[in-house]
């Protein structure tokens, strides 16, 4: 987490936008809005006869928007990046128009170093549970009492830099760090994190830097089941210095990214609480390690059709029960079709082959005791891929409360005991899942008869 004594960036901003590269400086009055509606979206006002000047973007036979401009208020620079036109918002009735643009993302630069940050060799992003996830601990209290005088003193200890690999010709580190201050009237505090980073040896456009971090941030969100998402996202270009009060120079400066489309979660839902405890041992650094990461990212692609539906899932912030078994049917199904064509199937043997036998195949072929969890392992394969079907397929009778809910839970819990072979993680570690809370909840609700709606 930042520290709360950072500064923030509210919006909405109002200022003036400028042309990059424009030696007049024209400028265009702006009120820039980020918010979970509009995204990054500037409303730029402009005159009648201003078709010359500003209201050239906006008119009939208008001239391309600038990709890239610079959004400058009393208090910071804003370099906005993909530009392009949203709302015309003119009418020849009126003597005043209002013209609407959005961007992709924004950086932030509270020193007017006026770079372009279109491509960095840098990027830092801190992500929800991800400290917790390495299990990292920083701070220590320590309470000296020397000759009857009573002290408390704070430390914070140094974790070595994790290197997790070269993926796609970034160099990808994770890295604790800490901040300590005040963090509210008459209290000083310690906080922890630990931050992802993406280095090349020459810059690249940051939206190939953002890849690897949405990898990561995604995987972790399936690895603890949790809508971890990103707390910031900071880059970094060489020409930007970071400047000390005396104006010295000290390397470069990490500065803000601001994109509508860096985050999953809906910014109005409260963020999860992960903590140490929550993070159980099978889904922790120590279990994934390096390697096991290096593989995820390097396997992304190949991994996207398994993945992609339980992100889905985990990010959605309402979920229905037929949702739930629908998404982790299609990452079940996704799944056993690659590890059928790795086994050496043809890919029409592997396209063919029935839903149920997909279910037979990854609960065969994983450490979670699943009999254990829903008792009769064929009843439960069975009524899987009933309901599955039934959901699929307008001839077949849909499934019954609650099986899609039971069906669903134990599918994420074999799913996910698969990522971990998936990263390298032992059969014996990888069993862990069984134990936690979901599927334990419903232990008992799956050793009942099991029963779909009869077949017309």
């Amino acid at each position: 987490m930042g520290a709360p004594f950072e500064q923030t960036t509210d919006f909405p901003r109002l200022g003036y936008l400028y042309e990059v590269g424009d030696t007049g400086r024209t400028e265009v009055p702006a009120l820039l809005h980020f918010d979970e509606r509009r995204g990054l979206y500037a409303e730029v006002p402009f005159t009648f006869e201003s078709h010359d000047g500003v209201g050239r973007w906006f008119g009939r036979q208008a001239v391309e928007c600038p990709k890239q401009l610079l959004f400058q208020d009393h208090h910071l620079d804003l370099h906005l990046f993909g530009v392009h036109v949203a709302m015309q918002g003119r009418d020849p009735r009126y003597e005043v128009g209002l013209g609407g643009l959005r961007a992709e993302y924004a950086v932030e630069d509270r020193d007017r170093s006026d770079v372009d940050y279109s491509a960095v060799a840098g990027v830092r992003s801190e992500i929800e549970g991800l400290h917790e996830f390495m299990g990292h601990s920083l701070a220590k209290m320590e309470f000296p009492n020397e000759a009857g005088v009573r002290s408390t003193i704070l430390r914070a200890d140094s974790q070595p830099m994790v290197d997790i690999g070269e993926v796609d010709r970034f160099r990808v580190t994770l890295t604790a760090d800490y901040w300590a201050g005040p963090d509210r009237p008459n209290v000083s505090a310690i906080g922890e994190t630990t931050f992802l980073r993406t280095v090349s040896d020459s810059t690249r456009p940051v939206v190939e830097h953002l890849r690897v971090h949405e990898a990561v941030r995604d995987l972790l969100a399936v690895l603890v089941w949790q809508p971890v998402d990103f707390t910031e996202v900071m880059v970094q270009h060489d020409d930007a210095p970071a400047l000390s009060l005396g104006g010295t120079t000290m390397g470069a400066a990490w500065r803000r990214i601001h994109s509508p489309h860096l985050r999953q979660r809906d910014r109005r839902e409260p963020s999860p609480t992960v903590r140490f405890a929550d993070v159980l041992s099978p889904t922790s650094f120590e279990a994934v390690g390096a390697d096991g990461r290096l593989v995820a990212l390097q396997s992304r692609d190949k991994l996207a059709r398994f993945l992609d539906p339980l992100i889905a899932l985990r990010f959605s912030s309402v979920v229905t029960p037929q949702v739930a078994l629908m998404q982790t049917s299609i990452a079940a199904e996704a799944l056993a079709y690659s590890r059928a064509l790795r086994a050496g199937a043809t890919k029409r043997a592997a396209r063919e082959q029935s839903f149920e036998g997909r279910l037979r195949d990854l609960v065969e072929n994983q450490p979670l005791d699943l009999a254990h969890v829903v008792g009769d392992q064929e009843a439960w394969i069975s009524a899987a891929a009933k309901a599955y079907n039934g959901l699929k397929h307008a001839n077949k009778p849909l499934p019954t409360p609650p099986i899609p809910t039971l069906i669903a839970g134990t599918l994420v819990g074999l799913l996910r005991a698969h990522l971990l072979l998936e990263l390298g993680v032992s059969p014996a570690i990888a069993g862990g899942p069984c134990q936690e809370p979901e599927l334990v909840a419903v232990e008992e609700c799956l050793r009942a008869p099991i029963e779909l709606a009869p077949e017309s």
